[in-house]
């Protein structure tokens, strides 16, 4: 049994794609729901000035790994379309690509509820 992991089996940017796909989608949603917590316990008393600075980080950052999962997808794809790779992690490229593009969706159309209708 050797210990060698075969590169057309699993690639790298398939991999990647998948698991930053599902990263944005989990750190988003996590972060969504904790960042008051967070606040609370960086200040007893809450200033609502801060919130830009707890908030835009961490969508900052779910934003840049879901462009990565779409880059990473559409590139890997890419390239099993033209017929240098084969098909193996085509599912992970597609699924990458597609959480990635949801958590993209979600956060523009958020954004755009809030220019939009303002509290």
């Amino acid at each position: 049994m050797d210990d060698e992991i075969k590169p057309e089996k699993y690639r790298k940017l398939s991999v990647t794609s998948l698991v930053t796909g599902i990263l944005s989608i989990s750190f988003g949603i996590l972060y969504n729901f904790l960042w008051m917590p967070i606040a609370n316990l960086l200040n007893s008393s809450f200033d609502v000035s801060v919130i830009p600075f707890i908030v835009l980080p961490g969508i900052g950052i779910a934003i840049g790994l879901a462009i990565t999962a779409v880059v990473c997808g559409s590139i890997d794809l890419n390239r099993i379309k033209k017929g240098t790779y084969n098909r193996k992690g085509k599912g992970f490229n597609i699924a990458g690509i597609v959480l990635g593009g949801l958590f993209i969706l979600f956060v523009l159309l958020f954004a755009l509820g809030e220019i939009l209708v303002p509290h």
